[in-house]
């Protein structure tokens, strides 16, 4: 398969996720607010849609300090994932099986960036993790998914 249909894949898996994950977030608000429903049925159904996205967008492994093992999100007007907020800037194809998608967002003065590292396994683009830089930092943090 050719760069350029590659690159359309990567982009659609990043974009896909994070608009799941966005829809994650505005779910398990909204869940955490209803009184109507146990703790222990709230966290079961958030963990079930949770790792619904993760099987079907992320590789298979150990994510001890992060989601879907770590239960967080943002709230209303601060989610952690977000498209209309999130801009894809590259795709970089490093080799037949690892791609990084840059995107960042800014935050009043300050711009946070995203590298997405995709993996082709099982012929399936997945994605892998997820660094983070803030404006002019050389280094890149890693962060959960």
């Amino acid at each position: 398969m050719n760069n350029e249909k590659n690159k359309e894949l990567i982009k659609k898996l990043v974009e896909n996720f994070i608009i799941q994950m966005n829809d994650w977030e505005k779910y398990s608000e909204k869940l955490d607010n209803n009184m109507d429903i146990s703790e222990t049925e709230k966290i079961e159904s958030i963990k079930l849609k949770v790792n619904t996205i993760f099987n079907h967008f992320c590789t298979k492994k150990d994510r001890k300090m992060g989601r879907p093992n770590c239960l967080s999100w943002g709230l209303e007007g601060s989610y952690i994932y977000d498209l209309d907020k999130e801009h894809i800037t590259t795709i970089e194809i490093i080799n037949k099986n690892k791609a990084y998608v840059y995107t960042y967002i800014k935050k009043g003065l300050i711009t946070e960036e995203h590298c997405y590292i995709c993996v082709h396994k099982y012929n399936n683009w997945l994605i892998d993790s997820k660094k983070r830089k803030w404006d002019n930092d050389t280094k890149w943090s890693n962060i959960a998914l």
